[in-house]
């Protein structure tokens, strides 16, 4: 997500995607419940916590236009940057599950509670220094980024219900599971990679819908407007 003068910039937006699956085991002693794989006392609906917001925004004058550019490779395209906004992405999903070990080496799964946590984080934007804070130039490049930072938001908070939704669905279905041989910690794999795959649609939908918006402002003629609204740059 960039303001690039005089030629059009596509825009950029780091997303960087970190996911951590951590599965916290508890053992419970062998019965005849695991047969119905239900754990005595473990058989409620897990408990969804969801971690979710969006950072503010930190603004940095640290470089002028020319080095700004020269950081991005632009130079040799004759563009020049004057604006940027970058930010990352934060996808963790935490399940803690009970253990019910059978003697045949197998078991029951049941999960105690799951934990998302979905943030934009480190929202950086950087202005160059070219330019007095008190100026026409500023004031327009801060609103063409912060404009960025409203519309990511925007996509962020659509995106939300649906990740809440699909997780509780899929929580739902696989509150307990059956576990025929192998280790649990190989079954605890196999229901963090189901329970990622199945939110991965919001996930997939956040992203297309925050380059969308983005690009939407990050065009020639968006730019010329801008470009426009100041006698001096």
């Amino acid at each position: 997500m960039a303001f690039s003068w005089p030629e059009d910039d596509t825009g950029r937006m780091t997303l960087c995607r970190r996911t951590l699956l951590v599965g916290l085991i508890a053992l419970v002693p062998f019965s005849a419940a695991a047969e119905s794989c239900r754990i005595p006392g473990h058989d409620r609906m897990p408990e969804i916590r969801i971690n979710a917001g969006m950072a503010e925004p930190i603004y940095s004058r640290a470089m002028n236009k020319r080095e700004m550019s020269a950081r991005h490779g632009l130079l040799k395209t004759g563009q020049v940057e004057l604006g940027l906004t970058t930010s990352e992405v934060r996808l963790e999903l935490r399940p803690n599950v009970w253990f019910l070990p059978r003697p045949d080496g197998g078991g029951c799964l049941a999960l105690e509670s799951v934990e998302l946590t979905f943030r934009v984080e480190r929202v950086h934007i950087d202005i160059a220094n070219d330019f007095g804070t008190d100026s026409c130039a500023y004031q327009v490049v801060r609103a063409h980024e912060d404009q960025h930072v409203a519309l990511t938001r925007q996509a962020f908070n659509a995106a939300l219900p649906e990740m809440r939704r699909l997780l509780v669905a899929v929580v739902s279905e696989r509150r307990s599971t059956v576990v025929r041989s192998g280790s649990s910690s190989a079954a605890i794999r196999d229901l963090q990679n189901e329970l990622m795959a199945r939110i991965q649609p919001a996930f997939l939908g956040y992203q297309r819908e925050a380059h969308r918006l983005n690009a939407s402002i990050d065009t020639p003629q968006s730019y010329a407007a801008l470009h426009n609204r100041c006698r001096v740059w």
